[in-house]
């Protein structure tokens, strides 16, 4: 294949994940699993393993919103056999992030504890570990186990600052303000909120 019909079959599948996007913030949820049902048929041919992978998660996500989540177990169980996606850390994090979202939603929230536990525990890529932490996170300010809450999001902060990651960190600090502000913590909570401003006008 020649640069220019690479390029041109990246403009495409750009284009279809655009429309897909816009489908989904019109919450036309059909249309946008076809259209990446095109995306993936066309990367499955192309031979774009890890680039299908990431759109097989991306239905999985519509079939959920949709409360299909027996299809969008299965999108996801693809996804996680992909060879390219098993040896990427960042994207292995990600697809037991969409398996556990998948049992929380269907009322198996200890499955999607020990899912997280046990990915934590071989992951070394500090935003993945993030994510899941604040996953969980949720699941125990929920539940009201404060400790446990407590303890997982100090550490999601803390593998955000290692990567750099200012939006995720952001996001972070606001659900431990938040979960202050319930434990009527305010002193905490606004310590947390001036963190969020700072690194806010580091951006700016």
């Amino acid at each position: 294949m020649s640069r220019e019909d690479a390029k041109k079959i990246a403009d495409i599948l750009k284009e279809l994940d655009q429309r897909a996007a816009r489908a989904l913030l019109q919450k036309n949820h059909d249309e946008a699993l076809m259209i990446y049902h095109e995306i993936l048929k066309a990367q499955q041919d192309l031979g774009l393993e890890k680039l299908s992978g990431h759109t097989l998660l991306n239905m999985a996500n519509v079939s959920m919103m949709k409360g299909d989540f027996t299809k969008a177990l299965s999108m996801i169980e693809q996804a996680a056999t992909l060879k390219s996606i098993q040896k990427d850390e960042k994207d292995r994090g990600n697809v037991e992030i969409f398996r556990a979202n998948n049992m929380f939603l269907t009322n198996h929230a200890e499955e999607a504890e020990h899912i997280l536990l046990r990915e934590l525990k071989r992951n070394k890529n500090h935003t993945a570990c993030g994510q899941m932490e604040l996953l969980l996170f949720g699941y125990y300010r929920r539940g009201q186990k404060n400790a446990k809450a407590r303890s997982i999001v100090d550490k999601a902060i803390s593998h955000f600052k290692l990567d750099h990651n200012k939006e995720d960190l952001i996001r972070a600090y606001r659900c431990r303000a938040d979960h202050f502000m319930e434990l009527g913590q305010k002193l905490y909570a606004e310590l947390d909120l001036a963190e969020i401003e700072k690194l806010e006008e580091r951006g700016a």
